[in-house]
């Protein structure tokens, strides 16, 4: 099942909530392209606690994959906006908890992903 919602930031954007659990980056990431989108990218705080809202009316759901490289995966990628658990590892695939805030956790994890899809 799928939570899809209008966003309107800088850009009117969808994102898409999914519920089922994926592992992997290629897996969610190929899910996220099946409709034209890709794994959302939080650039800003108003797009943090939007999905911060959309993870809170899930209470089943304690963290979600969210799409952000970590230093160790591309060193020269440089987030402007980033809202990382300041005591956590460096190495694995980013996800989001009920308090809006990030932290790495192993890829292997089975975990629900929000997708974003720009409109034009």
């Amino acid at each position: 099942m799928a939570h899809l919602v209008t966003e309107s930031l800088s850009l009117p954007q969808q994102i898409h909530l999914t519920t089922s659990l994926f592992s992997r980056p290629y897996f969610f990431q190929s899910h996220c392209q099946s409709f034209d989108a890709h794994l959302a990218v939080i650039d800003s705080e108003a797009k943090n606690n939007f999905i911060k809202g959309l993870i809170e009316e899930k209470p089943t759901i304690d963290y979600v994959w969210i799409g952000v490289k970590t230093r160790t995966s591309n060193p020269s990628s440089h987030a402007s906006f980033s809202n990382f658990d300041k005591e956590n590892p460096i190495d694995g695939c980013a996800v989001m908890d009920h308090a809006g805030v990030w932290s790495i956790r192993s890829c292997e994890q089975l975990r629900p992903f929000v997708c974003q899809m720009v409109v034009i």
